[in-house]
């Protein structure tokens, strides 16, 4: 099924809003589903609703317009398994993982799964990323977990494993997980996604953008400002075409399923670099370019149309569905419900921890995030930046040191350094705690 036209779907998703709220929204005794959609790779300044010049996203931007859409929101890192650990666990980076050969979900961490498993959700996801394979724990707590590889080969049949998990669902509470990686490089869409594409005769080839990618990346090969716009022309035109696919989803699930009962998510683990700070890709660095991110959310009792520009993150993300579910939180996690976002109530959340950490490349880097100020520690090399993200949002001024970075500093240290090597222990007290929640027997 083609998806709808950006006009023909926002119609439609505000028709489906007003007739939920007319019948009464969910019924008390019947919990509330929930659908969460992760779009690898997707900074968010490159949406069309967060103010990009190319139209790049009429589905998301449709479904944006009958719910909720987070202005602000930032992931706590720089790549996928990071980023996917804190959506799926209300946790940091330094908190969730833990690291041997290869960084990995600790195991005492519980994940969204396994939280609504215990509740009697049927639940089931489709991924196309290597670090969300079961090897990385990501599995736990889903009854279905299918990884279908990003190549164009496999795309169709991705999209297909998707549709059958939606007609797969019954009368039973269920929590379903769709991820895409068609955005994250090789940026390799269909021809028919050309649409931003410029004349361009520079040393990248688009059939072998990947490699080239990972040798600029690797210092290996310089680009120009003519090669990187190339970059960006392909990576808006990967959008575009993932979009389509998303849009082809949300059309599967407005079928199919029950959406006066019904929440969905849509987001992303990390944004993109395109040489903002002589980098490109993501994973080593923590500018706002790789963790800006889009964040969107449409249910029975979400508003149409909000834009809420107080901060939100990933680690946000469970306690936000919990209390959507009428379920509640377990402890000890670093996030914080967005509902009250979006009404009266809503407050400056707290200073996010942000870290990244990736083995084989020995990039380790600590921070602090406020609403104003953001904090950087390089682990390698032991540099420290400050940056004003009001007075320099580009993040060009390094203002360390001053009485702000010792303030944030001193609030950062409050935390136990990354050390990504140890096991968390979960107290006698916490385990109470989740046997009372009904989450562990």
């Amino acid at each position: 099924m083609k998806p709808l036209s950006n006009p023909q779907l926002s119609k439609l998703l505000l028709a489906l809003f007003a007739l939920s709220v007319a019948s009464g929204c969910a019924e008390e005794d019947q919990p509330a589903n929930l659908v969460l959609i992760s779009i690898d790779s997707l900074r968010a300044d490159h949406v069309h609703t967060y103010g990009y010049d190319r139209e790049t996203s009429p589905n998301l931007d449709a479904f944006g317009e009958g719910g909720v859409v987070f202005e602000e929101a930032l992931s706590p890192t720089a790549w996928t398994l990071q980023g996917h650990a804190s959506m799926l666990s209300g946790r940091t980076p330094r908190v969730c993982m833990t690291s041997e050969e290869n960084l990995r979900v600790r195991e005492q961490v519980p994940l969204l799964a396994e939280l609504l498993k215990a509740k009697g959700y049927r639940t089931g996801a489709v991924h196309s990323a290597h670090f969300l394979k079961a090897e990385f724990g990501f599995d736990r707590g889903f009854d279905s977990y299918q990884f279908f590889k990003n190549k164009k080969s496999k795309w169709d049949l991705q999209d297909e494993a998707n549709r059958k998990l939606i007609a797969s669902v019954g009368q039973e509470p269920f929590f379903l997980f769709f991820h895409f990686m068609s955005v994250h490089t090789p940026y390799d869409p269909p021809k028919e996604h050309s649409i931003f594409e410029r004349p361009y005769s520079g040393v990248l080839n688009r059939e072998k953008n990947g490699e080239q990618v990972g040798s600029i990346f690797e210092g290996e090969m310089s680009i120009d400002e003519h090669d990187r716009d190339y970059l960006i022309d392909l990576y808006d035109q990967a959008i575009h075409h993932t979009d389509r696919r998303v849009g082809a989803l949300l059309q599967e699930l407005y079928d199919h399923i029950d959406l006066s009962r019904t929440y969905i998510m849509i987001t992303s683990d990390h944004g993109e670099e395109f040489m903002e700070h002589s980098s490109i890709l993501h994973t080593r660095t923590l500018y706002e370019e790789v963790l800006r991110i889009p964040m969107m959310l449409r249910g029975p009792t979400v508003p149409n149309g909000a834009r809420v520009t107080t901060r939100a993150s990933l680690v946000d993300v469970v306690p936000t569905l919990l209390e959507l579910l009428s379920l509640p939180a377990p402890p000890g996690l670093n996030g914080q419900s967005l509902v009250p976002s979006w009404g009266p109530d809503a407050t400056d959340p707290p200073p996010l921890e942000l870290a990244t950490y990736y083995p084989k490349m020995r990039a380790s880097k600590w921070g602090l995030r406020t609403s104003t100020h953001k904090l950087v520690l390089d682990m390698n090399t032991g540099e420290k930046f400050l940056f004003d993200l009001e007075a320099d949002p580009e993040e060009l001024i390094n203002l360390y040191p001053s009485p702000e970075s010792e303030e944030l500093e001193a609030l950062l240290r409050q935390h136990s350094e990354p050390k990504y090597g140890t096991e968390m222990n979960v107290s006698a007290e916490d385990l109470e705690e989740l046997r009372q929640l009904g989450y562990v027997e």
